[in-house]
């Protein structure tokens, strides 16, 4: 089994080529929609909106996927299916998780 990296900087090479410029630009769109969601997934959680937290979470999961974020990706995979089996202890813990692990994405971009 492939060990998932915190950012995986070859995926949006793959994706965009060696653009240098794009790819920051692709994260920092990235790490801005995530503080977004990430406020949104806590209101979701709080009001126990388990629809609204897996669609959420499925489309942060995209973005994080298309940058390279493969843990933080992983993570909302979890998210997407303890949200729809509203397991509410699980979401909790995911959901920080998630917060952590976008902040070492964050640390790794050096922006």
């Amino acid at each position: 089994m492939k060990q998932l990296k915190t950012l995986n900087p070859q995926t949006l090479k793959d994706l965009i080529g060696n653009e240098p410029n794009e790819i920051i630009q692709f994260r920092i769109r990235f790490l801005q929609q995530a503080q977004d969601n990430l406020k949104a997934l806590v209101t979701q959680f709080n009001h126990d909106q388990f629809d609204e937290i897996k669609e959420n979470a499925h489309f942060l999961k995209t973005s994080a996927k298309a940058i390279g974020a493969e843990v933080t990706a992983d993570l909302l995979q979890q998210l997407e299916i303890c949200a729809l089996n509203q397991q509410k202890k699980r979401c909790k813990f995911l959901i920080k998780s998630i917060t952590d692990e976008i902040k070492l994405v964050y640390q790794e971009c050096k922006l």
